[in-house]
């Protein structure tokens, strides 16, 4: 189906914000805890997307998206 297809785009800026975490010097425990929250988030969304919750959905994907971008800051630090 077509949205098989767009699945792997809503990990990459995940992944890319990692590798900045990474090669950033960014302190490797809070990278690898904000992580796990990102793949918690996906996984929670997930049940909530099949259970048509959209108002906890909304915030559970903010969760997910604020991890992305900590990330993205974290070698700031």
């Amino acid at each position: 189906p077509e949205h098989s297809r767009r699945r792997p785009t809503r990990f990459a800026p995940c992944a890319a914000a990692g590798f900045v975490g990474q090669l950033g010097n960014g302190n490797a425990h809070t990278a690898g805890l904000l992580a796990m929250a990102y793949v918690a988030a996906r996984i929670v969304y997930t049940g909530l997307y099949v259970g048509n919750v959209s108002t906890a959905r909304s915030v559970v994907w903010g969760v997910g998206f604020a991890a992305t971008l900590l990330l993205f800051v974290l070698p700031a630090f």
